[in-house]
């Protein structure tokens, strides 16, 4: 089985990569979730394979207060992440905005879980599929 290193193998990491986790820690800010969603798609009821586009945080939070779904754990747009991978990943099992809305809390509210888990899960889902991030960009 061909395995990925983990991190901790590399002595020396790109200056914008740190820098990156520095100012948001294992948390996606505004243009790494746009990244990840411009990576999503889905196929729709005629079998066509749909793009996903980025919710914006009002309609995000517009959402979750239409059904009072607070989110005491979400960290920057960690909990936009989880709403579109939801809605790409699993649309038969969350198929409306309610059962999507409730995906995202009991994921980011999971007591098993660390802080920056679901940007953990995704960045290693980009090593493994070998999908280069652009450091500079989502640092601007």
């Amino acid at each position: 089985m061909n395995q990925m290193p983990p991190l901790s193998a590399y002595d020396k990491l790109p200056y914008e990569f740190v820098r990156y986790f520095r100012i948001n820690g294992m948390h996606f800010n505004r243009k790494m979730y746009e990244f990840a969603v411009s990576l999503m798609s889905a196929k729709d009821k005629d079998g066509k394979e749909k793009r996903f586009k980025p919710v914006t945080r009002e309609e995000f939070d517009a959402v979750m207060s239409k059904y009072g779904i607070e989110l005491p754990k979400d960290s920057l747009y960690d909990g936009l992440y989880v709403w579109s991978m939801a809605g790409a990943d699993f649309p038969k099992s969350v198929p409306d905005e309610h059962t999507r809305a409730l995906y995202v809390q009991e994921s980011l509210s999971d007591p098993d879980q660390r802080p920056g888990f679901v940007f953990n899960r995704f960045y290693e889902d980009t090593v493994y599929n070998h999908i280069p991030i652009d450091w500079e960009y989502v640092n601007s």
